[in-house]
This record gives C-alpha cells, structure tokens and sequence, in this order.
C-alpha cells in the first residue's frame, strides 16, 4: 500500500493506492491554500477509515510540480518527514495524472524529494 500526496494546487489531495498504484481510497482537503494546517490530520484521517496501519506503507509518492509554491513545499516536506518517521521510500511524481509502476520499479526511492518550480521562486528579494 502505497499514500500519494498532491498539494500543488488549490485542491490538493492524497489518495491511498494499492500495489498496482490504483486508487483504493482519495481525500481532497477541503479548504484551498490550507494544507499547512489540514494534511497531517487528512492523512491520519484516511488511514483509519480504511484501516490501515501506518506499518503497512510501503512507501510515499508525492507530487513535485510545477505548482503552488507553498503548496508543493508543504506537501513535499511532509512526505520527507514521513518517509523518515516511517522508514519508508519517497518518489517524486512529475504528472499527477499518471502514475505509472514503471515509477517504482526503474527508481530506488528513498532520497529526499526536491519540488521542481517553473520559476525561480525569488524568495529572498523584497517586494
């Protein structure tokens, strides 16, 4: 079992899929530019309605952009953060639409996940 993370946008979700990457369960969040504050208890959530261990992960797939700034850094974080919690693999996913096992198998997983902007994000530079 597998926990997808996609918080590129105003309607961000995650899913859990089953081995073949289908999606067995999907939660959106249900408030937009929220994800700081709703995606580790959706998480949570998604795991006990459909009764699963957090034990049973076998890995984090996370969607890396391009997208919402603040979005991906949220998203992308927690993924790291799990897969570290967890001991468990974390792999990027460019297109949200496909994921594709080929993913898993030609990628080891396991490095941190970095978001990929279609700009630079000029975070330092004032206003």
């Amino acid at each position: 079992m597998y926990l997808y993370i996609n918080t590129g946008s105003d309607r961000s979700k995650i899913s859990l899929l089953n081995e073949n990457l289908q999606t067995i369960s999907e939660q959106s969040l249900t408030e937009p530019r929220q994800q700081s504050e709703e995606l580790l208890a959706a998480i949570d959530n998604l795991l006990k309605i459909n009764h699963v261990p957090k034990n049973v992960l076998k890995g984090i797939l996370v969607f890396r952009g391009p997208g919402s700034y603040t979005g991906l850094r949220v998203g992308i974080a927690t993924a790291n953060a799990l897969s570290l919690a967890f001991n468990i693999k974390v792999w990027p996913v460019d297109n949200s639409v496909a994921l594709d096992k080929k993913l898993l198998l030609n990628n080891n997983g396991g490095a941190p996940v970095a978001p990929y902007y279609l700009k630079s994000p000029h975070i330092t530079q004032p206003k």
